[in-house]
This record gives structure tokens, sequence and C-alpha cells, in this order.
């Protein structure tokens, strides 16, 4: 009889120790949860550099998130640091980031910035106030701010003409007084005879100008930079006097 009560016993043991492979482990949920106190996670890049952006202007830049446990992540904040003008776009929290090696276990984001405010933009992202990994964010917004030209595709030895646009966000007027051209074929041109008055921009007004042609003979594409030399004060201000040029020839 003892020897019966005991086989019973060990069946009883092996069968609650066995479960269905369809089963869901009842704390899953919690596992998932405590995986806000693991930090493998990885960011790329690590720095987003937006480098000049012009006033009012929006600008995206994307960066990745890895899970690198063996178990899902859940994602519950973002926080940056300063009450600065980058944001996320489309971002719905909280998300579930799937365990490392499955194609979920990478995700892309977006980060937007636009300021109507001129200065240094720097702030850290922050993922579910952990210390790490951590997201670097910074831009510029400068008093001066000359834009690029694009000349699309133009024919063979036609000559056309595209407008340098330059937005004057400093307490008065400033001059061109000069603009040279990066490229070696010399089929960018600006014709220069006096100082060119680029005067105060205002949200009601218009950029300054000043006039680029393109002219070539050959089948080519062209990307090159233009430098502007200007007059006026602007001794310790922030200043983008660059602009790329691009056209190609066909």
């Amino acid at each position: 009889m003892k020897l019966k009560s005991t086989i019973l016993s060990l069946s009883l043991i092996a069968l609650l120790s066995c479960s269905s492979p369809l089963e869901v482990p009842a704390n899953r949920e919690e596992y998932i949860d405590n995986a806000k106190s693991n930090s493998l996670l990885m960011v790329s890049p690590t720095v987003l550099n937006y480098g000049f952006v012009n006033r009012f202007d929006v600008i995206k830049m994307p960066f990745q998130m890895t899970n690198l446990n063996s178990s899902l992540y859940k994602l519950t904040s973002f926080n940056f640091g300063k009450d600065t003008k980058f944001y996320f776009e489309n971002l719905e929290l909280p998300m579930i980031i799937d365990s490392k090696d499955t194609p979920g276990s990478i995700q892309l984001f977006h980060v937007r910035f636009s300021s109507h405010l001129l200065g240094e933009f720097i702030d850290t992202l922050e993922t579910n106030s952990l210390t790490n990994p951590k997201l670097i964010v910074q831009a510029l917004v400068p008093e001066v701010f000359c834009k690029d030209v694009s000349f699309g595709s133009v024919s063979l030895q036609d000559s056309v003409s595209q407008d340098l646009l330059i937005y004057n966000y400093s307490s008065e007027s400033i001059f061109v007084k000069d603009i040279k051209f990066n490229d070696e074929d010399g089929v960018f041109h600006c014709h220069i005879t006096e100082d060119i008055e680029i005067p105060q921009y205002d949200e009601s007004g218009k950029p300054g100008k000043v006039t680029i042609y393109f002219n070539s003979d050959q089948e080519k594409a062209y990307h090159t930079s233009a430098e502007i030399t200007f007059r006026g004060n602007l001794q310790g201000k922030m200043i983008k006097n660059t602009s790329l040029l691009e056209a190609a020839s066909f």
C-alpha cells in the first residue's frame, strides 16, 4: 500500500511539472517590463548632426535602435533633456521591440528639428530614463543663411540661371562682395560689378538673392560649392556663407 502511494505521488509530481508547448508563461508581461532595467540597447548613429538649418525650416534625420537582449523590450519613453526644438515623427509609445537576432529587433525612428530662434541647439535623448544608450542631437540656426542651388537637368550649351537665396536675420543690411566657385570646370558664373545689398529679413519680406549662371558643353553631373564673402557688421555672428551647387548637362 505504501509503495502504491509513493508511485501515485511521483506520478502527480511528473504530471504537474509538464506544460503544454502552447502555454504562455504567466509572468510574460512582467518579464517584458523588467527589461526597463536592462541597458542592452544600441543606437546608430549615436550623433545626429543637422549642421546649419535655416530658420523655420523643418529637417528630419533617422536613427535606428537595436535590441540586444534575448527577451522582448518594452519601450515606454523617449525624453530630450532640454526644452529644445527636436521632436519625433509618428511615434507611438509604448511599443515592444523584438528580441535580438530577429527582424523586429531593429526599429527605425525619425527626429525632426525646427526653430524660429537663432543659435546653437544641443540635446541628449534618453530612453526609458536609462543611462545608456544616449543619442546626441545638434543643430545650428545662423543669423545669415545661404541656400543651396539646384539647376536640375540642362541641355548642352544652354545657359540657365538660378537665384542663390540669402536670408539675413541680423539687425541690419549686409552686402555680398564676392562669390568664389570651387569647381575646376568653370561652368558656374556670377557677375558682381558692385556690392549687392541683402536687407534684413522679416517674416513678411523676401530673402536677398544673387543670380548664378550655368553653362556646359559636356555631358556630366556637377556638384560643387560656392563661398560668399560679405561686408557688414557680422563680427561674432554665426553665418552659413557656403552654398552647394548641382547641375547635370545632357
